[in-house]
């Protein structure tokens, strides 16, 4: 985590932190870094969107890992945030840019590919 808020930092100059409660993000620098931090966010938050991947629930724990180490590892890989669902449809729902998404669901069928192989899945 923290890729995203480094490379705000990095293409705005703007000194960015996250505070809790309530929540929000403080964004410190002068004026014209404080905008081009603004605009940056406004253009990724357009680019944002959720897909489902349908996942049988005998399969989430596969992607899950020990501890959470294989869906850890897909998140900070691509920089999707992923969420597993049992209901309206079993799945993992990856949240990001179209690339990010793109990424995400790539190794997870991977990852289902190489664990099942010479399974019967389903």
């Amino acid at each position: 985590g923290g890729a995203r808020v480094r490379e705000l930092s990095r293409l705005s100059g703007a000194f960015i932190k996250f505070e809790t409660d309530p929540p929000r993000m403080v964004v410190g620098g002068t004026q014209k870094q404080r905008k081009e931090a603004c605009r940056i966010v406004g253009e990724w938050l357009k680019e944002i969107g959720e897909d489902t991947l349908p996942l049988d629930v005998s399969l989430h724990g596969i992607l899950i890992g020990p501890q959470g180490k294989r869906i850890k590892g897909i998140e900070a890989e691509t920089g999707a945030m992923v969420r597993f669902e049992k209901k309206p449809v079993a799945g993992m729902v990856v949240r990001g840019t179209k690339s990010e998404r793109e990424a995400a669901i790539g190794l997870a069928n991977d990852a289902v590919a190489e664990e099942t192989r010479g399974e019967e899945v389903g």
